[in-house]
């Protein structure tokens, strides 16, 4: 009760004090504090479009998925599982996923070596200590440079059948890489996603 009394007054001193003052005094203060929160609001709004641009940057959008700096039709029957630390996995009805990772370069197709895929896209659970490049050759993919690159990653020394073998893509343009891993997948959804990649 004791709030409501002293927001009362509160309230009816600003009324006196607005009351009080001149009317010219009255309009310039109005006009000032209305130019003021025009401008915040301005930038308040400069703020959210940002953002939105951004999430809209990244993201799937009628069937096909838009990442920053690139983007390929979703194959029927496959849903975005997760994005995690620039790792973007996507999964079938079937189970099969595909993975895809984006870096900057200055190489090309040409002379991109395993070395710096693993300088570019190794972490702790792909390195060269698990990870066994079989084939590692350069191709053409929707009229870009990549590598066609066949590994197995070993999780089990002993038991050969927890050992996963992948297909991978290292698509380059206007000094990008965008890796595209895939796991049980048959080839003519890659081939349909590949043709569909576009960068920039």
């Amino acid at each position: 009760m004791l709030k409501k009394i002293f927001v009362l007054l509160l309230a009816l001193s600003f009324t006196l004090a607005f009351a009080a003052c001149d009317k010219d005094d009255t309009t310039s203060e109005v006009s000032t504090e209305s130019q003021a929160v025009s401008e915040a609001e301005s930038e308040d709004e400069s703020d959210i479009e940002s953002e939105v641009s951004e999430e809209v940057l990244s993201g799937v959008v009628d069937g096909t998925y838009y990442g920053v700096g690139y983007s390929f039709d979703i194959p029927e029957g496959y849903e975005l599982l997760m994005e995690m630390e620039g790792k973007i996995i996507f999964m079938g009805e079937d189970f099969s996923m595909f993975m895809t990772m984006i870096a900057d370069t200055e190489k090309s197709a040409s002379g991109y070596t395993e070395e710096d895929f693993f300088t570019d896209f190794g972490d702790d659970n792909t390195d060269a200590d698990n990870m066994y490049i079989t084939s590692f050759e350069v191709v053409e993919i929707a009229g870009m440079d990549a590598i066609h690159m066949e590994y197995i990653e070993e999780y089990d020394e002993e038991d050969e059948e927890n050992n996963i073998s992948q297909t991978s893509y290292l698509v380059f343009k206007s000094g990008k890489v965008v890796v595209v891993g895939f796991y049980m997948t048959e080839d003519e959804i890659i081939t349909a996603l590949m043709d569909s990649l576009s960068i920039g």
